[in-house]
């Protein structure tokens, strides 16, 4: 049992030291290469570790778009949904990300069928996010949207299908928009 603890108590610490050097451009890509193994590993005693990510704002898209990619469509995507949204609202466009949000999201509502933990937080912060790609996209005058938009229809319909969340009463409002 107690070497159980310990363990956990390193690991624990060994992730986090890992995310601070994240951060130092020195460490980055090393750090980098020791997360994605770390990722592989998917110890579901860190699952929340990885929102430090973001909450520490860590990641650059232009760096680390492979290795966000990868974050975001592991078993752990539905847990730092919320911590990508809030980074997303302060540090990030989300037409930069549209991506890695399309490729999370099919991920996760190709695993609907299990039951989330939170349910309603993937519930809530998916919506929220394909809500929101759709009207950047549609308004996106640089001509990178319509794409978008038709990928972000299909989430939508996979969504209404599964009966995910409010996506029938918010596919009505849009529709009498």
């Amino acid at each position: 049992y107690h070497k159980s603890i310990w363990k956990s108590y390193f690991f624990d610490r060994t992730f986090n030291s890992q995310v601070v050097y994240y951060g130092i451009e020195k460490y980055h890509e090393k750090v980098k290469v020791e997360l994605t193994r770390i990722l592989e590993y998917n110890d579901e005693k860190i699952e929340d570790a990885w929102s430090s990510l973001f909450h520490k704002k860590v990641v650059c898209l232009s760096q680390d778009k492979d290795f966000l990619s990868r974050l975001l469509t592991s078993k752990f995507s539905a847990k730092i949904m919320f911590a990508f949204v809030r980074y997303l609202e302060k540090h990030g466009n989300i037409l930069d990300y549209s991506e890695i949000i399309i490729k999370m999201a099919f991920s996760i509502l190709e695993d609907a069928d299990n039951d989330w933990q939170d349910g309603w937080l993937v519930e809530r912060d998916l919506i929220k996010l394909i809500w929101g790609l759709y009207d950047e996209a549609n308004s996106d005058e640089e001509g990178r949207g319509s794409d978008i938009v038709l990928k972000c229809l299909d989430i939508w319909d996979m969504m209404f299908e599964k009966q995910i969340g409010g996506s029938g009463e918010l596919t009505r409002k849009m529709m009498e928009l």
